[in-house]
């Protein structure tokens, strides 16, 4: 289970938990997670655990991030990312793409 994955397609990626847990999601549950997600809440609050796009809020650190910020993250996590088949980021375009 990846952060990318929850942020692309939060219903879909909370199915397939409850799934693997064999529980049974209820509407309720899947409106609650959209509502959270996509519902085009306020994304600027800092301390709110809702996002208006839970995809551009995952993804903003590529361009938020300084390349020799992310590079030292890269090589500190290397590890971590063998083993959730992560690469490591080559250059400042590919960062920013």
């Amino acid at each position: 289970l990846r952060y990318e994955d929850i942020s692309e397609k939060p219903i879909k990626a909370t199915e397939n938990l409850y799934e693997f847990l064999g529980l049974k999601i209820s509407q309720d549950i899947k409106d609650y997670i959209w509502n959270i997600t996509s519902a085009g809440l306020p994304d600027n609050c800092v301390i709110c655990t809702t996002r208006n796009n839970s995809v551009a809020t995952a993804y903003k650190w590529r361009h938020l991030l300084e390349h020799s910020l992310v590079k030292i993250i890269d090589n500190t996590c290397s590890d971590v990312y063998k083993q959730m088949g992560y690469v490591p980021v080559k250059n400042i375009a590919e960062q920013r793409n």
